[in-house]
Formats: structure tokens, C-alpha cells, sequence
């Protein structure tokens, strides 16, 4: 019994938005046997073990989110500080000091949610798909709006790769669709409060 695996190195999907941190390939398994020693979780529980996992996925992308919407923030800041328009920096302009104000608030709110996530499955909490949810959809829209209101505080240097921003609206908008898109999300949501999905009791691993 043996386990053969080919790996298409030459198949890698190039992507123009997170490539470097998130690469994407192809991986083939031939003729695959894997010995039972080496299987995860016991028969007939593979579902319950992939949904289970589904969760932490949307806490690593809240998480990248809240960071992302973490730089927007520094970076605007210090633009806003440093950029000089009419004989002034742009921080003393209302339209600016709002969009900071917002990003701030943003990233605060979005924290809690994925801090709290992080705390129910430090528990040992194996589902909780509605915080879960909440936590990846919330962040990510932050992370989104934060890159948009970079790009209206830097300008046309928004999209110069003088600076990362446009890098960061890339990279935030992926982070509504991937695991699970910020819609889905925004549906799952609503029928646990509806009562249309049920969660069974949170049980511990």
C-alpha cells in the first residue's frame, strides 16, 4: 500500500492579487492509496472533519483582513500627516479626518468579532459557523472599505506602486470572496437569526 503523488510544478496559476502569499497550483494524486494510520478523523466523518475546518479558514482570512485594514490606517495616516495641499497637511481636512475615523472604528469593531472567533476555538468550540461568519464578512468589508478610502486620501498615488494601497484594494476585495463570498456569508447569518438554519450545541473537540 502506497501512497504516489504527482505535483505539476509547471501548472501554477499566476494571479494578480495575492500570488506571492497565497500561491495556487496544481496537485494531482495517481492512483492514491492512504494507509489508515494516516487518515483524519474516523470513517464515515469526513464531512463533519472538511466543516469543521471551515471555520478556521474564515478565521485566517478575518484575520488577514483586519491586518490589511490595520495598514490602510497607518498608511493614511502618515500620508495625511506629510501631504501638503493650499498650505496644509490634508489630516486638518474634515473629508480626511472622517475617512480615518471610519477605517479606526472599522478595524476596532472588526477585531472583537476576530479575536472573539479565535477565543471559541482556543475553547476548543469545533463549530460556530455563525461567528465564524460574522467575523470573515465583517472584516473583510472593512479591509475593502479601508483600501477605498486610502485610495481617496493618496489620489492619484493611490494607484502608483509608489505605495502598497492599490496593492491593498486588490488584496481586500479577494478577501470578501474566498472562503465562502461576503454574500453567502450575509445569508448564513440571517437564517440562524430567522431560525431557518439551526446550529446544533456547541460541542468542545
Amino acid at each position: 500500500m502506497s501512497i504516489r503523488i504527482h505535483l505539476v510544478f509547471d501548472r501554477r496559476l499566476l494571479k494578480i492579487s495575492l500570488d506571492l502569499a497565497s500561491p495556487v497550483g496544481e496537485l494531482i494524486f495517481e492512483d492514491c492509496r492512504v494507509p489508515i494510520k494516516n487518515r483524519v478523523g474516523n470513517e464515515g466523518e469526513g464531512l463533519r472533519v472538511a466543516m469543521a475546518a471551515v471555520e478556521n479558514g474564515r478565521l485566517v482570512v478575518a484575520s488577514r483582513a483586519l491586518g490589511l485594514a490595520q495598514a490602510c490606517l497607518e498608511e493614511s495616516v502618515n500620508y495625511a500627516k506629510d501631504r501638503i495641499v493650499l498650505g496644509q497637511a490634508i489630516a486638518n481636512y474634515q473629508l480626511v479626518q472622517s475617512k480615518i475615523t471610519d477605517m479606526s472604528v472599522g478595524i476596532e469593531a472588526a477585531r472583537f468579532l476576530t479575536y472573539r472567533l479565535a477565543w471559541l476555538r482556543d475553547q476548543g468550540v469545533e463549530r460556530a459557523r455563525k461567528e465564524a461568519g460574522m467575523a470573515k464578512m465583517y472584516a473583510a468589508d472593512v479591509a475593502m472599505k479601508s483600501a477605498i478610502d486610502a485610495m481617496q486620501i493618496f489620489g492619484a498615488y493611490s494607484v502608483s506602486d509608489e505605495y502598497p494601497i492599490g496593492r491593498y484594494a486588490r488584496n481586500a476585495k479577494v478577501l470578501q470572496i474566498v472562503e465562502g463570498n461576503n454574500d453567502l456569508q450575509r445569508v448564513l447569518i440571517a437564517e440562524y437569526e430567522l431560525g431557518i438554519r439551526k446550529e446544533k450545541a456547541k460541542q468542545k473537540v
